[in-house]
């Protein structure tokens, strides 16, 4: 007797002979179910993203103006514009796929973009997506959204101040940021000069982030409090990609980094980042061992 080629159980006599679909109708029933459910998720999805981007541009006029500017005023204003995007998905908390869709129409203009593209892995010796432009942006998204957090913390900590008054630096990922690793653990007043170059982020990868002490947590975790300062490391001369001048700067530091956490800060660094794009992803992916990315023969030879 033949078997259900759904369910795997025995079909009845007309069934098995042809007479009728070589599957239970219950079956069937099943399946066509399951595809009208899954069409009625996917059309939801879609909705809600439509009434999400129609309440991004009801709560934020300025995205709404984004996407109706032409692509030579959003070249123009690029700083401007990208510092709203970014200003706005870090206070909705978006992701970075959802922030680059934002920022799309201002990098577009700007000839900074590469699409995704698919590629054989050497290693695998499978095809897989590559996707360049989340790549790209991810550190001036990350770094945008450490500089913003950053300050929130700031505003916090000056409020208590008086009730937990010292500072300890945390780097939790050492062998990705070694220049950061020897600050990892250091307790310091928060009045010392030392934090007000040394409040993290210090770099484009850096993850290193800091916390508030009281006298009782000192005691408690048997913390010591650092009497000197940490020296600075070697100086190192790097480019500035915006007039080509070349800027001296502790080796523990990228360019834009030097300074206290603040919104100047942060538009510092996007100003940075829009003069060339692909630097940090670039010594992002050297630094962690992963060699050359896999879109560097695709970037667009001039942006505009």
């Amino acid at each position: 007797m033949k078997l259900c080629e759904i369910c795997g159980q025995p079909l009845g006599l007309l069934r098995s002979i042809g007479f009728l679909r070589p599957s239970h109708s219950q079956c069937y029933g099943k399946i066509r179910a399951e595809k009208r459910e899954k069409s009625l998720r996917a059309l939801r999805t879609i909705e809600a993203e439509e009434r999400k981007r129609a309440q991004e541009s009801k709560e934020n006029p300025e995205l709404g103006e984004i996407k109706s500017k032409s692509e030579e005023i959003l070249a123009r204003d690029a700083l401007r514009y990208t510092e709203q995007v970014l200003s706005f998905a870090f206070r909705e908390g978006y992701a970075l796929s959802d922030t680059l869709r934002l920022a799309a129409p201002i990098l577009k203009a700007k000839k900074i973009w590469i699409d995704d593209f698919t590629i054989m892995s050497e290693k695998t010796k499978r095809r897989h997506k590559v996707r360049a432009m989340e790549e790209v942006f991810a550190p001036i998204h990350d770094a945008s959204f450490s500089i913003l957090h950053s300050v929130q913390r700031l505003h916090q900590i000056d409020r208590v101040v008086k009730h937990r008054p010292y500072g300890r630096y945390v780097c939790p990922l050492a062998e990705e940021e070694p220049f950061h690793a020897r600050f990892n653990g250091i307790v310091l007043l928060l009045s010392s000069p030392w934090w007000k170059h040394y409040t993290p982020p210090n770099g484009w990868s850096c993850k290193c982030y800091f916390q508030s002490l009281s006298s009782d947590d000192i005691a408690r975790y048997n913390f010591k409090v650092s009497q000197k300062t940490p020296m600075p490391g070697k100086l190192r001369t790097l480019s500035d990609p915006r007039s080509s001048k070349m800027v001296e700067l502790p080796e523990e530091f990228d360019l834009g980094f030097f300074c206290l956490p603040s919104d100047d800060m942060a538009r510092e660094v996007l100003s940075i980042w829009l003069a060339n794009p692909w630097e940090p992803a670039i010594n992002i992916a050297r630094l962690r061992g992963e060699g050359e990315p896999e879109w560097l023969d695709r970037i667009p030879k001039r942006s505009v």
